[in-house]
């Protein structure tokens, strides 16, 4: 496993597809369906370490950082990026 930083300081962790990697997976609501993220408490956790913000989120890095180990379709990403950005709320409450 490597980690590297991206500009916006957020840690790149390359974990394949993540059959061996990462159990964490939550439901989340996408566009009406529940749809299994997998290691969303990891990235979240990255970010408030990083205090950052939901209001200061790049949401394209964001979006990245979940396509390590998820499949976020294209066509569906602006659904993608609002839902977990909703969730990240939720998470620092």
């Amino acid at each position: 496993m490597s980690d590297e930083e991206t500009p916006f300081g957020l840690k790149k962790t390359r974990k394949g597809c993540g059959c061996s990697g990462s159990s964490d997976v939550t439901i989340v609501n996408i566009d009406g369906r529940g749809v299994g993220i997998r290691g969303m408490k990891e990235i979240f956790e990255d970010l408030e370490e990083k205090e950052i913000s939901p209001d200061d989120v790049d949401k394209d890095e964001l979006i990245e950082r979940f396509r390590e180990d998820n499949y976020i379709p294209t066509r569906k990403e602006k659904e993608y990026k609002e839902a977990l950005l909703s969730e990240y709320r939720n998470y620092i409450g």
